[in-house]
């Protein structure tokens, strides 16, 4: 009996045993996961939520992106008013900076009194290649008129040389484009340019990278009365230059 006993405790001590075993078992879910059903699930919830919300932010970036990622400068509505600073900025700047400041300042500006929706580097990625775009023509014709035969700049007053070649930009000529237009006059007088001296040698040169170097030349020079100096010395060459025949 004693034996019968002991087998009878035996084998309740291995159901027992058997049941907190089935209770502790990791579960497989096919995905290699050996945590208990419990952390499984709530895993599972989680990675499910993480998922819909990257969903939900790709599809807001997307969204975005197609309102804002292009703009185009041409018949835009910041187009006009951008123009016409180009135009009252290219008689003292001549050149364009590789960030310019007021450039940018001013499209801004524009950007947020007209409304205008798009992403600013976009923007400004467009407004750049615009207003390079227009410098060059302004230089190609500010060039035209300083050499052409049609009118013989040499022979032009700084004050009536500035008219024609800054007038159309800006009626107001100031003293920036009064220096502009000195130092013009200056650079084509120096390279033989104007049509009374000029050679085949000169009109072959890189204008505009050579006008530049001449220039930062003539700023970079700290005597505070270079520009008084400058007009009286193209003053005496137009004179000399006028009784060339």
């Amino acid at each position: 009996m004693y034996e019968d006993s002991q087998k009878s405790g035996e084998g309740s001590q291995d159901m027992f045993e058997s049941q907190e075993s089935a209770q502790l078992a990791p579960v497989n879910d096919g995905s290699g996961c050996t945590a208990p059903c419990r952390g499984c699930a709530e895993n599972t919830k989680l990675l499910h939520t993480i998922l819909q919300e990257l969903r939900e932010l790709k599809e807001g970036l997307n969204a975005r992106s197609d309102d804002y990622k292009k703009f185009v400068m041409e018949n835009s509505d910041i187009e006009a008013p951008l123009l016409e600073f180009l135009k009252t900025a290219f008689p003292v700047k001549v050149f364009l900076n590789t960030a310019d400041l007021e450039l940018k300042a001013k499209v801004v500006s524009l950007v947020h009194r007209l409304g205008i929706k798009a992403d600013m580097p976009v923007i400004m990625r467009s407004v750049n290649k615009y207003a390079a775009r227009k410098f060059v023509d302004f230089r190609s014709q500010t060039k035209v008129k300083l050499l052409s035969g049609k009118k013989d700049a040499g022979n032009l007053s700084v004050q009536d040389l500035g008219k024609e070649l800054f007038q159309r930009f800006s009626p107001v000529l100031n003293n920036q484009i009064e220096q502009t237009t000195l130092v013009l006059r200056a650079f084509c007088h120096e390279r033989k340019l104007f049509k009374k001296r000029r050679s085949e040698v000169s009109t072959s040169m890189d204008f505009w990278s050579e006008f530049k170097t001449f220039r930062r030349m003539v700023e970079e020079d700290q005597d505070p009365l270079k520009w008084e100096r400058l007009m009286a010395r193209e003053e005496k060459r137009i004179e000399r230059y006028q009784k060339l025949l």
